[in-house]
């Protein structure tokens, strides 16, 4: 039952959302399918070259963080980079709900490559997570470009609107409507 409401949901946000005929959005859209793509697969090095495949990358945290790391990178391995990955060629198809749906695994890759990078005790503890800075870098900027892309793609149609009572619940405030009125 709630597989077929989710279903018809999207086809009721598909024929909201603008056709993308125009040769610039189709550029947009191919920009947004190749950050996906490249995304999914800057990840899926990442975890591959981390403590839990190959452990070329040793991050420089205890043994606490340390699991924490090892689980976010079969996180990323397993399901964030496949459905990167599928986001992406999906854009390339010309798919329109992409947009809204990539911005998942850009901010997942944004908090967990900060976490990456600024979490680590450089001072005292063993590793060599700073030799592959470059690679984390990139992966930020990527991440980064996906999300605002995808974030200037999204149109408002997408966004259903919300009853009275579950606006006053969530807090929600958009500027041409008061808070909470």
């Amino acid at each position: 039952m709630r597989l077929f409401r989710f279903s018809r949901l999207l086809r009721v946000l598909q024929d909201k959302l603008p056709v993308h005929s125009e040769p610039a959005q189709r550029r947009r859209q191919n920009w947004l399918g190749g950050g996906l793509i490249a995304l999914g697969v800057g990840l899926a090095v990442t975890s591959f070259l981390g403590p839990l495949v190959t452990g070329v990358i040793r991050y420089r945290v205890t043994g606490l963080m340390r699991t924490q790391l090892e689980a976010a990178d079969a996180v990323s391995l397993i399901v964030v980079a496949p459905v990167s990955v599928a986001l992406g060629l999906a854009a390339l198809r010309g798919a329109r709900l992409t947009a809204p749906l990539a911005l998942a695994p850009a901010t997942y890759t944004l908090y967990m490559v900060t976490e990456v990078v600024l979490g680590p005790d450089y001072s005292g503890i063993p590793g060599n997570v700073e030799r592959f800075f470059p690679l984390l870098l990139g992966l930020l900027l990527v991440a980064g470009a996906v999300g605002v892309g995808a974030w200037t793609m999204t149109s408002p149609a997408v966004v259903p609107a919300l009853s009275p009572g579950r606006a006053r619940l969530t807090g929600e405030c958009l500027p041409e409507r008061p808070c909470c009125s």
